[in-house]
């Protein structure tokens, strides 16, 4: 049998295959780019959301501890009663007050209360009992705080502005009055 010889026909499609064969490798060298492209800029994103959000929490963080520190200066009571020891006694007269004028009223409707009717079963008292009695046992605590506050604060003021005279200028007023003779023994001077 004889060799079948190519013919035109064959020698195309051999022809369409190898250029077929080099365009798929150029294509598939082309999506590999691509994707490699592709992944490269996906990765810089993530790179770049990352430092973001980093960057993001870092500064939320900040932001929740320097808000944390100006609230923690703000609630506290004793600083702010020494920073402001005259608002600090007004605030406390006027829990006094109200606690007076509740606790006045409890006792005003319990007296009238006993005296009126027949002594009462146990019973629980209301919700808003409870709630008004909590109010009035809280403001206590806090007036008794901040007149503590405010009297320290108001004694620390007092001493600060009387200056006692450092001990050696008293020593050296009363070496001078001893050289003239103008102290007695008795610690009274005498002026000659």
């Amino acid at each position: 049998m004889d060799k079948p010889t190519l013919t035109e026909a064959d020698e195309r499609v051999i022809a369409a295959r190898t250029s077929l064969a080099c365009r798929l490798g150029a294509l598939e060298d082309r999506v590999t780019g691509t994707v490699e492209t592709a992944r490269e800029a996906v990765d810089e994103t993530i790179g770049t959301v990352r430092c973001t959000v980093k960057d993001a929490a870092e500064k939320a963080r900040g932001l929740v501890e320097s808000g944390t520190e100006g609230l923690k200066d703000v609630l506290d009571v004793s600083k702010q009663i020494r920073q402001h020891p005259w608002e600090g006694a007004g605030l406390a007269v006027a829990i006094g007050l109200i606690a007076g004028l509740l606790s006045n009223r409890h006792a005003k409707s319990t007296s009238s209360a006993i005296s009126t009717a027949a002594p009462p079963a146990p019973s629980r008292p209301s919700p808003i009992r409870e709630f008004l009695d909590m109010i009035q046992r809280e403001l206590a605590t806090v007036g008794e705080t901040a007149i503590k506050a405010a009297s320290s604060s108001l004694k620390q003021n007092v001493e600060s502005l009387i200056t006692p005279a450092p001990p050696t200028e008293v020593r050296m007023k009363h070496d001078r009055l001893q050289r003239n003779g103008m102290h007695h023994s008795n610690g009274v001077h005498a002026d000659i």
